[in-house]
């Protein structure tokens, strides 16, 4: 593996957004030619598999355009801008989702748990994606995503193994997107999360819930995530160049 990349957190992740940071700062300029697929496995030390996979995420996002037979290119700068910065938050927050350490572990219809706060109180019934990825070995964060049933029809368990679920919902799905509800708190797990984390009964875990709408307010999914508290960590580059607007 390539020194400029970690091995505890996705490599298609860690790629996407190296070359994400080199065309906010300039350094691949708004109608650059991106390097051919091979050449940038070479210079960065993956796949092309992986290349091919960073570069499918930076042209969701709208920073690349990929044209057959002339090659792929840095979006100019109308582009750039109507880029959300949103999604890059929402990357970070969502990306063990579909890291390749992601274990499956059920994918069925369940009945709603009454404490499950978000969907509308008519709704008896829930699609539930149990997962948990694993980070060097140990199991680094387990939990639960509820999805809206009429919603996960549309979805593989291929899919939501690679993807996170609001690209599926967005890119996949065509579904118009509102906002999304986010928190993180510590708390001290229940034994059936301390058992899949494989940490002691009272260690803290940190906890993180977000809750999915779309643009007719409708929940589609409720997230309910815990991350070891002795290998967790979350790094944010901030452009202050640039800062998000005050409300």
């Amino acid at each position: 593996m390539s020194h400029l990349f970690s091995d505890k957190v996705s490599l298609t992740f860690q790629l996407a957004q190296l070359l994400r940071n080199r065309i906010k700062q300039g350094v691949l300029a708004p109608g650059a030619r991106i390097p051919p697929e091979v050449k940038l496995a070479e210079d960065f030390g993956v796949s092309v598999i992986t290349v091919q996979r960073a570069l499918k995420d930076l042209e969701s996002d709208g920073l690349i355009t990929r044209h057959r037979g002339r090659g792929t290119f840095v979006a100019e700068r109308s582009a750039l801008a109507a880029t959300p910065v949103e999604r890059e938050v929402l990357a970070v927050m969502f990306q063990d989702e579909f890291d390749p350490g992601t274990e499956i572990l059920s994918w069925a219809l369940v009945d709603r748990p009454t404490t499950l706060a978000g969907f509308d109180p008519s709704i008896t019934s829930v699609k539930l994606l149990r997962r948990r990825v694993h980070r060097g070995g140990k199991p680094w964060s387990y939990g639960s995503i509820y999805v809206l049933p009429e919603v996960s029809k549309g979805l593989k368990t291929a899919d939501i193994k690679r993807f996170p679920m609001f690209r599926l919902m967005r890119d996949k799905l065509g579904l118009e997107l509102k906002d999304v509800d986010l928190s993180f708190f510590a708390e001290v797990p229940t034994p059936e999360t301390s058992r899949a984390l494989g940490i002691d009964p009272v260690a803290p875990v940190m906890a993180f819930r977000g809750v999915l709408r779309d643009v007719e307010d409708r929940v589609l999914t409720v997230l309910e995530l815990y991350y070891r508290a002795d290998l967790f960590a979350v790094k944010l580059h901030l452009d202050l160049k640039n800062p998000m607007p005050l409300p």
